[in-house]
């Protein structure tokens, strides 16, 4: 029997408890403070002794099922979802479970927020079986954002206390790469291993590979043969292999187990608190229309709703400490894509986001990344494991990154690639934000970036030694590497900087003073190719920091693929800075010639500028100033 509570809403004051009594009991809910609106009917899971736990059972709820404007209160027990239903809201209690029917596809609907401090289970028990968990009819611009305690009004999925989800959907190989390029109009690709899971229906997710082409594409299964898999449709663009060989990514966008909001207009966000040490298994799961947006009245733009993300774990200390969440896919984002703010020791491996909007960054402390967590804090001993991000919405936002490379230590990122990042002047694939402290991280295995506005952009003033090595970064429009921001102690070594558009490598900082004569800002054995785009020069030098006692060091780098000169330092935007430049070993050209004078165009030196370059084999050595110009000078190093 459904109980309905009657009452003079005028007289209810924020923070005043309302008394329901309801089947099974009597129940307080705090006006303005709790997670549903007054108006509603509260049903509770009963604890008397029944047969089954059904949801389609009147019996698990005291005589009537709950409905569109129930919210349904789990307590003491099991209850099995064994029909599609929709309600106002859910709340697991400590000592209860929502379990999805493993044998059976299904779909719970609500329009009010899924608190879940005891278990949430979803786990079909094969492929073919979909659950879904779906948030209807939600009001982003009601959305208040920030804060701790789940809010009527920022609806979503919220796991709180000692909450436990267990989301195990149907193996898939998240994404792997072609045997070789791509032509327009194919209807089959080769990969270059079997993907495991992918099926006949699966989406999956092409990158972009060809120069200034930045938008994936998006096609269906229809047919799979081992490695071979047919596509429903033919290609309507060429994706061509990497200018040295480097193989297209192929993405499954298909998972079934879904958290989803409705559509791009009525977004939801999930939310992660544990305050005591919980295992999650969160695996194979597709999160859709989750990050809300609305109207800043301040500049009347729309931004993402601050710690309202599609999958946000939110000041949890070590409680995460050991998780894997793997096999994830985040799209169709209106704000971010993973936040791991403040929670230590969580891997994220084979995780994707496709189609994600920016964050604003307005000095505020804000983070835009679709991998990230918030700037001017820190999270630690997090594994970033062979993930991809793939397209950001353009959206009004001068910087943000793929992965967004925050405060800490001992994080580290690996084998992950991101492409489709290029609106903005500052976008990138990998980005080391403006942030304080500077997190250093293990950057040496496997990743790359292409086909974004930057491969890597690292905008930092730190004194603690940065090691970003074996990076690929091509086909991006400005360049592959743009290291900032004005003085810093980074080492970038035994990287490859291939077909970028103006610069394969732009050079924006110069040594820090504290960071002692080993951890000099260096460029080790670094590839800068022009390739096919024969960029005026391979590598740029301009607006450096103040005049530093150490040199920047550029050692055993090879330039080639440009139309002009190796090298361009420009002094224009700094008349009052001295940069003190040193390239030893260099090779240039095709058939890698020592670097001479004439391979470095200078203009506008500030006065006290020193350029040195010493020759392969030791023997020689020359210096430039403004003032006198090229001159020889014993070797150096």
């Amino acid at each position: 029997m459904k109980q309905q509570a009657s009452f003079d809403q005028s007289r209810l004051r924020p923070g005043k408890l309302l008394r329901l009594a309801v089947a099974g009991g009597l129940y307080a809910l705090a006006v303005g403070q709790g997670s549903f609106t007054a108006q509603e009917t509260l049903l509770k899971a009963q604890d008397a002794p029944v047969r089954t736990n059904r949801w389609s059972d009147p019996k698990t709820w005291g005589g009537h099922v709950p409905g569109r404007r129930d919210v349904v209160v789990i307590s003491g027990k099991t209850v099995i979802l064994d029909r599609n239903a929709t309600v106002a809201g859910v709340v697991i209690k400590s000592n209860g479970v929502l379990r999805f029917q493993s044998s059976a596809s299904r779909t719970l609907r609500s329009t009010g927020n899924v608190v879940v401090r005891g278990q949430l289970v979803m786990r079909p028990d094969g492929p073919t079986r979909v659950h879904r968990l779906i948030f209807v009819d939600v009001l982003e611009r009601r959305f208040v954002g920030g804060g701790t305690n789940p809010l009527d009004s920022d609806v979503g999925l919220w796991v709180m206390g000692a909450g436990k989800l267990d989301l195990l959907g149907a193996n898939r190989t998240a994404w792997l790469r072609t045997t070789g390029g791509l032509r327009v109009g194919a209807t089959s690709v080769l990969l270059k291993f079997g993907p495991r899971g992918w099926r006949v229906g699966d989406e999956v997710l092409i990158a972009p590979t060809a120069r200034g082409d930045y938008t994936p594409e998006v096609s269906t299964i229809s047919g799979i043969s081992g490695a071979r898999v047919r596509l429903s449709t033919g290609l309507s663009k060429a994706h061509p292999l990497g200018p040295d060989g480097e193989r297209v990514e192929i993405a499954n966008l298909t998972r079934n187990v879904r958290i989803e909001g409705q559509d791009f207009s009525h977004r939801s966000h999930v939310f992660i608190h544990n305050t005591v040490p919980v295992k999650h298994t969160i695996k194979n799961v597709a999160i859709r229309y989750m990050g809300p947006r609305k109207i800043n009245p301040l500049n009347g733009r729309a931004e993402g709703v601050l710690g309202r993300y599609p999958f946000h774990c939110h000041i949890n200390g070590t409680n995460l400490s050991g998780q894997i969440y793997s096999g994830i896919v985040v799209r169709d984002s209106g704000n971010n894509g993973f936040n791991a703010h403040e929670s230590d020791g969580i891997t994220l491996r084979d995780d994707i986001v496709y189609n994600w909007t920016a964050k604003r960054q307005d000095g505020d402390g804000e983070t835009a990344g679709a991998f990230t967590w918030d700037v001017d804090t820190e999270t630690n001993h997090s594994l970033w494991d062979h993930n991809l991000v793939a397209y950001a919405i353009p959206a009004k936002i001068t910087r943000y990154g793929g992965f967004q490379l925050g405060s800490g230590t001992g994080n580290v990122i690996k084998n992950s690639v991101a492409f489709g990042m290029w609106d903005r002047s500052q976008a990138s694939g990998f980005e080391w934000p403006e942030s304080n402290p500077a997190g250093v991280w293990g950057f040496g295995t496997g990743n790359v970036a292409h086909n974004n506005r930057h491969g890597i952009f690292v905008w930092q003033n730190s004194s603690k030694d940065h090691v970003i090595s074996n990076f690929v970064g091509y086909r991006n429009l400005s360049a592959g590497i743009t290291a900032g921001a004005y003085h810093n102690c980074y080492l970038y070594r035994d990287t490859r900087l291939a077909d970028n558009g103006r610069f394969a490598l732009h050079d924006r900082a110069l040594s820090k003073d504290r960071c002692g004569p080993k951890f000099k800002l260096r460029f080790v054995r670094i590839v800068m190719d022009g390739g096919r785009s024969r960029s005026a020069h391979a590598l740029s030098i301009s607006r450096f920091g103040s005049a530093s006692s150490q040199p920047v060091l550029y050692l055993d780098d090879e330039f080639k693929g440009y139309s002009t000169a190796a090298v361009l330092l420009d002094g224009t935007e700094n008349a009052n800075r001295s940069p003190h430049i040193d390239f030893v070993h260099a090779r240039v050209g095709a058939a890698g010639a020592d670097m001479r004078p004439s391979d470095i165009t200078i203009i506008n030196p500030p006065a006290g500028t020193v350029i040195r370059i010493q020759s392969q084999d030791d023997a020689w050595a020359k210096q430039y100033t403004p003032a006198k110009g090229w001159v020889d000078i014993p070797p150096f190093w």
